[in-house]
Formats: C-alpha cells, sequence, structure tokens
C-alpha cells in the first residue's frame, strides 16, 4: 500500500514539476500564487507544489516501505 502511494505521489511530483504550463492552461492561475510570487506565480506554485510531492514520496518510501 505504502509503495503505491510513494510512486504515485513520486509520479504526480514529477508531472507537477517538469510540466506547469499546460497544468495551468487546464486549471487556470492561482490569485494567491500571483499575489505572492509575482507574474507567473502559478508556475512557480506549481513547481513548489511538485517539488513537495516529491519530497512526501521520498518520506514515504523510506520510513513506511
Amino acid at each position: 500500500m505504502f509503495i503505491v502511494a510513494g510512486l504515485v505521489c513520486l509520479l504526480l511530483g514529477m508531472i507537477a514539476s517538469l510540466y506547469p504550463f499546460p497544468i495551468v492552461r487546464f486549471f487556470g492561475h492561482m490569485d494567491w500564487a500571483e499575489r505572492r510570487f509575482g507574474p507567473g506565480g502559478s508556475y512557480t506554485a506549481w513547481r513548489l507544489i511538485g517539488a513537495g510531492l516529491i519530497v512526501l514520496a521520498a518520506i514515504v518510501l523510506r520510513y513506511f516501505v
């Protein structure tokens, strides 16, 4: 169970980090990210979300498997 969750989390993190432009086109811009990070903040937010998911996957795969 934890292996699957870790791998899915890793896959989603990689997708969010590598392809923020299609994700923003699909979901739209985040107003809070644009205010906090400036112009292009939605792309930065998706890359940070992806990095966080990758770190979460590493933690799950290291300590729960």
